[in-house]
């Protein structure tokens, strides 16, 4: 341990490199706090869920052997937070504040919103290929609450 002390003793401008590295870790704990990947994280399991439904209600149809399914989203999960707002009144200005209501230093999460479906692109392996095509458009279009024209559906023996 004596051996260490010495040699950061002559380590030139040691005030300098620890600061630096003080800085760091404070931006690296600040910028990495965990709470931009739970979006992701819940983001990313809402489409593996939803994706794993959908195949399997596709597999249920008669005829259909296997699935490979890619559905396309407009964005990630949405989260809405509690808002707080005031309004003052001096003579005849009128101001409105609004903030985020926090609890514990975090903002108060009142919702989350799921993604919309942009688009769903579908490969079946199957017999009678039409009436599984018209099968699937239908399921994926009610399922996924979107139009037809936007799901691509392939059949092939």
């Amino acid at each position: 341990m004596a051996k260490l002390w010495e040699k950061l003793k002559t380590i030139k401008n040691l005030d300098l490199i620890i600061c630096i590295v003080a800085v760091v870790l404070i931006i690296a704990i600040l910028f990495f706090d965990g709470w931009t990947f739970q979006s992701e994280d819940t983001f990313s399991t809402y489409m593996i869920n939803l994706e794993t439904k959908v195949e399997k209600a596709l597999l249920s149809i008669d005829g259909v052997k296997s699935v490979d399914l890619v559905i396309n989203f407009e964005n990630g999960v949405e989260q809405v937070y509690a808002y707080e707002t005031t309004t003052k009144t001096v003579g005849d200005t009128t101001t409105v504040d609004t903030q985020i209501v926090t609890s514990g230093g975090q903002p108060v999460l009142v919702k989350e919103l799921a993604p919309k479906v942009s688009s769903v692109a579908v490969v079946i392996k199957g017999n009678e290929t039409a009436i599984l095509e018209y099968k699937a458009k239908k399921l994926l279009s009610t399922l996924l609450q979107i139009e037809e024209e936007k799901i691509s559906v392939v059949v092939y023996n």
